[in-house]
């Protein structure tokens, strides 16, 4: 036995997201959102003189359900957030009132700045949430060229 939640807002959404992906303009301004079964961790990115930092929620997703990968510039984040109400084993004996919380699988992509250090990314993640360092490359070094 299969839950699914009814979404009667499922095309909004929809429209939500590829207004963020066509302007980078979100019409909500909370939450996670769903298409098909997906959702989408909320994200910050600050920078330092020094990095990038980029901090993920994922509440609920095991560390080995991440998958972190940087290649032409994009960083991308994607991973699963297992679904353990859709598991009959686990419901044996228990009666299912009320599913709130999104399932499933999620992908991030940003796209860099061409200064940056890739060989020295680092991630860590603590208690929900991923810190994805993203040291920037050391600027080239001005010189004047003497005209022999």
């Amino acid at each position: 036995m299969n839950i699914t939640k009814f979404d009667p807002l499922h095309n909004i959404y929809r429209l939500n997201n590829l207004m963020n992906d066509a302007f980078g303009l979100d019409l909500f301004e909370h939450g996670e959102t769903t298409e098909s079964g997906t959702w989408t961790p909320r994200v910050d990115i600050i920078e330092d003189k020094e990095r990038y930092i980029l901090t993920a929620d994922l509440p609920g997703v095991h560390k080995k359900n991440i998958e972190i990968s940087y290649d032409a510039g994009i960083l991308s984040i994607k991973g699963e957030r297992e679904n353990k109400l859709s598991k009959e084993d686990e419901l044996e004996g228990k009666k299912v009132h009320r599913v709130e919380r999104f399932y499933g699988s999620y992908y991030r992509s940003f796209k860099l700045p061409e200064a940056i250090d890739d060989t020295s990314i680092e991630a860590k993640y603590e208690n929900g949430v991923l810190a994805v360092s993203i040291p920037k490359a050391e600027k080239e070094i001005k010189r004047q060229i003497e005209i022999k």
